[in-house]
């Protein structure tokens, strides 16, 4: 076989790089206002099939592209997919004054912890700075506003960046790929199944991939059994997912040989939108009417305004009412009452005897702090939570969590058999199977101590 010259294999790299479909380019955000001090590289790819006339769907990967343009320039092709602008999101660095040495490097901070702020970094930093980009040729950036047409790819920490953002913010984005994700104790990413499975399904399609030997550092246990109580939870709770396990430790070069099939997966029906499941916790199914869905009842709520009893069957958005505290809650029948303090976890159950509060102890636990507590009919508490209204049964645990649209919930209230809410700075309203707890209330039958 006769050897190709340096200058021959020089001249085919250069054709392959000339005929690598679509364009890049890249831009650099400093100093953003949610990551202070921090600059990264984000990497962009537009398919040649992007018209500038039709809003684009998005792909976000965390930490690079790698061969994301490769695998979904084919799929738009094809057909296969929709137009996707592609863009590679590195996580932040901090440089010393004279910007020669790393100072911090905030991968793990931005991209394993479990709150809304990577979602909250996309939505106000990234997408916009991206739309205010232009293509190599000249060509605007438009973004598809419909969280439907938005994905999100990430490998290790970046696929539970990209887990989490979806999570936290189904109303921005819809579609995820984990690879070898970091579902462990880095920062509390080991408590999601727990929560999934206690959450009401959120419009989200989710393929996981690991490796059987997946364990990156022991401390911090298994990678691959962490993976695997992922989508163990994502079924019963009535997800659409899948997964793929495969032989090898922790490397993304699995994940990666099946990024194209599973891009098809992912967008399989668009532009039908992602649905929700139905899950296959009792509580949920208890107290939930699938023909009752949130609705909006009024926007831009001031902040610092809280739901408050309006007469014994209303609720109004008003500041505190004089004799109400939304961190006490009475039990229906009046035989016990709930004490929730501020920047707590736990709420407090007294037994109430005489008109006097007795054996005060921490009983309730909560995944996150409450702001406002009610009891419903049979004795559950209904709890406003960042994490969404938790409701836990007679013996303190959280049973199920429900997820307004705004996300984080201030405040909680019943008149009837409607849940209000105020969420994301708006009201939010559902009709459920259950009533609120009221002053003639009966005592509900205890559920015994199982």
């Amino acid at each position: 076989m006769r050897r190709l010259s340096f200058f021959s294999i020089l001249l085919l790299s250069l054709l392959r790089l000339q005929a690598a479909p679509g364009s890049t380019f890249d831009f650099v955000i400093k100093n953003p206002d949610i990551y202070p001090g921090t600059e990264r590289s984000i990497s962009v790819w537009v398919p040649d099939e992007y018209q500038v006339d039709k809003p684009a769907c998005l792909i976000i990967r965390f930490d690079r592209l790698s061969n994301l343009p490769d695998c979904a320039a084919p799929l738009i092709r094809e057909g296969k997919i929709p137009v996707c602008i592609a863009i590679g999101i590195e996580p932040g660095k901090v440089y010393d004054q004279s910007h020669k040495s790393v100072i911090r490097y905030n991968r793990s901070n931005e991209f394993d912890r479990t709150d809304g702020t990577m979602a909250r970094f996309l939505e106000i930093e990234v997408i916009p700075a991206l739309e205010r980009q232009r293509t190599p040729d000249g060509r605007a950036i438009r973004i598809s506003r419909n969280p439907s047409d938005r994905a999100l790819v990430g490998a290790s920490s970046g696929a539970i960046a990209a887990f989490t953002a979806a999570w936290e913010r189904p109303d921005l984005f819809s579609r995820v790929y984990s690879m070898i994700g970091t579902y462990v104790p880095f920062r509390y990413g080991d408590q999601y199944p727990g929560l999934i499975r206690k959450t009401e399904p959120k419009r989200l399609r989710v393929f996981f991939q690991d490796n059987k030997y997946d364990t990156w550092n022991p401390i911090f246990g298994s990678w691959y059994e962490y993976n695997r109580q992922m989508f163990d939870a994502m079924r019963f709770a009535g997800y659409e997912t899948a997964c793929q396990w495969d032989e090898g430790k922790h490397s993304g070069d699995n994940g990666n040989a099946i990024l194209a099939r599973v891009l098809e997966w992912l967008w399989a029906g668009w532009p039908e939108e992602v649905g929700r499941g139905v899950s296959s916790n009792g509580t949920l199914q208890a107290i939930l009417d699938p023909e009752q869905d949130w609705e909006l009842v009024r926007r831009n709520v001031p902040s610092g305004l809280i739901l408050v009893p309006d007469d014994m069957y209303g609720v109004r958005a008003d500041k505190k009412k004089k004799g109400y505290n939304p961190m006490e809650a009475v039990y229906p029948g009046g035989g016990l009452c709930a004490i929730a303090r501020e920047g707590s976890t736990w709420i407090t159950q007294y037994v109430i005897s005489n008109g006097r509060r007795l054996y005060g102890q921490e009983y309730w636990c909560l995944h996150s702090p409450a702001k406002q507590i009610v009891f419903d009919e049979n004795g559950y508490l209904y709890c406003a939570t960042e994490k969404g209204i938790q409701i836990c049964d007679h013996n303190g645990r959280v049973r199920a969590i429900l997820a307004p649209p705004g996300g984080p919930v201030v405040s909680v209230a019943f008149s009837g058999d409607t849940l209000w809410a105020i969420s994301g700075g708006c009201t939010w309203k559902r009709k459920l199977r259950v009533r609120g707890a009221t002053p003639d209330s009966p005592t509900p039958k205890r559920e015994g101590q199982g």
